[in-house]
């Protein structure tokens, strides 16, 4: 789930709320893709790496670079930001947690004026040994 599912601007907080019908414990990177294909260059694409996985940097934001290759980390509490071409997704505002039932993320996000247009908000994980889920488109946003 995704909240907001749908509306504008060019700054939003969304909450991403994924659960696991095995249990979250299996959840190893959750990855929100904000673009309008399923293609990670040259989008606001980021990483989640949940604690228990040794690299990355586990209790990490990774977003990813303007060609979809590499990727800038942010620690989960700190201050400070990291930008691509598409978006800055700032520390302050942004954060995980887990539940039992649910990992929820809320992730602060400026989007660049550059990425005009209606993007699909898309969610996937990859588990714990590696294997990854498909994305599934979740929400829109329309940048100005």
């Amino acid at each position: 789930m995704v909240k907001p599912a749908a509306g504008s601007g060019a700054h939003q907080v969304f909450e991403i709320t994924l659960s696991d019908d095995k249990g979250v414990d299996r959840i190893g990177m959750v990855r929100i893709l904000v673009n309008g294909s399923r293609e990670g260059a040259r989008a606001c694409y980021i990483y989640y790496v949940r604690p228990g996985i040794p690299y990355p940097p586990p209790n990490t934001f990774l977003l990813v670079d303007d060609t979809g290759l590499q990727s800038t980390p942010l620690k989960i509490g700190t201050g400070g930001s990291v930008r691509n071409g598409q978006c800055r997704l700032d520390g302050v505002g942004s954060s995980a947690s887990a539940s039992s039932k649910a990992v929820t993320i809320r992730l602060n996000l400026t989007f660049d004026p550059g990425f005009y247009g209606e993007k699909q908000i898309f969610v996937a994980y990859d588990d714990r040994q590696g294997r990854q889920t498909e994305f599934e488109s979740r929400g829109s946003w329309w940048v100005p």
